[in-house]
């Protein structure tokens, strides 16, 4: 896991496992079936979590004067002008 995740993201990845414990520890069905919904949902926020983390990594990058990492805005004709920080 890459070092810049955030601390949120980390423990997520840490609770799903837990919970899957659990999962792997009970023979009850219903138990199971609720503690593998947890360990999902544990995974599902620390993906919404990278994702929004992802995007304000790209907006801040862009608003540093960095291409879109869609398409370089510097090759479009209608571009606005390069920022340039010296």
């Amino acid at each position: 896991m890459p070092a810049t995740q955030s601390r949120i993201v980390r423990e997520c990845h840490r609770y799903s496992p837990q919970a899957d414990a659990i999962v792997a520890s009970t023979s009850d069905e219903q138990t199971k079936a609720a503690f593998l919904e947890i360990a999902k949902r544990w995974l599902d926020i620390a993906l919404t979590y990278e994702s929004g983390e992802q995007s304000i990594r790209l907006r801040k990058k862009r608003w540093q004067g960095g291409p879109s990492p869609v398409c370089d805005s510097a090759q479009h004709e209608n571009a606005p002008p390069q920022v340039t920080h010296e």
